[in-house]
């Protein structure tokens, strides 16, 4: 007995140790510049190469269709102690959420004939599906579990570790939706996709009509494809004015030189058009990854979250109240990535054909049901 619980003390050392959060900055923060985007009033774009080495992959295909889609299982830090508490509880509920939703997407796949003209010549092969996952989730999961992932899905992916991204954004904020730390993982799971034209689900977006997968064929002669959500501003709390590009403060605060009046007419008018340019729901979302635009929009929109979320740091929240400068959740970010590089990514719409793909707000229920 005495050896058995040995045994027990140190698995639970090892998977402890193994997630204990690092505080090194300058492992995970030598970032260097990727390709500077020349674009008027944009930032030179970055990333942290370190972070994204740290992806893994349990399973990957021989070879990797030209279509595919992902999903991601990504527990808020929040939930982190009860995921290793009760590793057949939380992780697996989560997980028979993203099955479910994976069933439905396969049983309504268009069929091999069909396919090449609906997606417009884009997806000569049939679909492949993939998953990205914390790795601790993984390693706490039973081998059941991890069989039944290998087997529903052709790709495995690990993220790099909570504590690691956590040092990039926090963990939590008052007023946001999610843990900032679930976007940054989901944009590191779009950057790593094997897959050329990879599509995006949440959970909550559960294919509910046959031929969905003629989406594709909305991002053939464009960079990416997109759907503006019902509300236009959910992500600034309705404010359209703020959070706006850095570049547009100077206009909005009524702080410009007057000595340029051509250079102060047009900010105005690009203040005007800022007010006017929607969200983009990130819960479903196509790029095409061959296309370098595609690539420098990911980028771009993984500086612009991290700006966002310390700008609404540095404002202490005090004015969450009256709106004034809010940041509920990443849509805010896409939305200025899009509109600076507006004129560079050439962006689809998949607003005709959100009808197949059925969003649900009810997170927390055990399955969804198409009507």
């Amino acid at each position: 007995m005495g050896a058995v619980l040995r045994g027990i003390c140190l698995l639970l050392v090892a998977v402890l140790t193994h997630c204990q959060p690092h505080v090194s900055w300058h492992n995970y923060f030598a970032k260097e510049v990727l390709q500077p985007i020349d674009v008027k009033h944009g930032a030179n774009t970055t990333l942290s190469k370190q972070l994204l080495s740290n992806i893994t992959f349990i399973q990957l295909p021989i070879k990797a269709s030209t279509c595919g889609v992902i999903y991601n299982i990504a527990l808020p830090y929040a939930r982190w102690d009860a995921a290793l508490d009760r590793p057949r509880s939380l992780p697996t509920k989560y997980i028979n959420l993203t099955l479910h939703a994976l069933r439905a997407a396969r049983l309504r796949l268009s069929n091999d004939e069909d396919r090449l003209r609906l997606t417009n010549e884009l997806c000569p092969e049939p679909l492949q599906f993939g998953i990205y996952l914390d790795p601790c989730v993984w390693r706490v999961l039973p081998a059941v579990e991890q069989a039944r992932l290998m087997t529903a899905f052709d790709v495995v992916g690990l993220y790099p570790r909570i504590q690691d991204v956590s040092l990039m954004v926090p963990t939590k904020l008052p007023f946001m939706q999610l843990d900032p730390t679930l976007w940054m993982r989901r944009y590191f799971g779009l950057m790593t996709s094997p897959f050329r034209a990879t599509m995006m689900l949440d959970q909550d977006a559960m294919p509910c009509r046959g031929d969905w997968d003629k989406a594709f064929g909305t991002v053939v002669g464009f960079d990416i494809s997109t759907y503006i959500p019902g509300t236009k501003y959910a992500g600034s709390c309705n404010n359209r004015r703020l959070p706006h590009p850095p570049y547009l403060e100077g206009v909005v605060n009524k702080r410009t030189s007057q000595d340029d009046p051509d250079s102060v007419s047009s900010l105005q008018q690009e203040l005007r058009d800022w007010e006017h340019f929607g969200e983009r729901n990130l819960g479903t979302i196509l790029l095409d990854l061959k296309q370098a635009p595609a690539v420098h929009a990911l980028l771009f929109l993984v500086d612009t979250f991290v700006r966002q979320v310390w700008d609404f740091v540095a404002t202490g929240f005090t004015n969450q109240q009256d709106k004034t400068y809010c940041v509920h959740h990443d849509q805010v970010a896409i939305r200025e990535t899009l509109f600076l590089l507006r004129n560079h990514v050439k962006e689809g719409s998949l607003q005709p054909l959100v009808n197949r793909i059925r969003r649900f707000w009810r997170t927390t229920a055990v399955f969804f049901h198409c009507p």
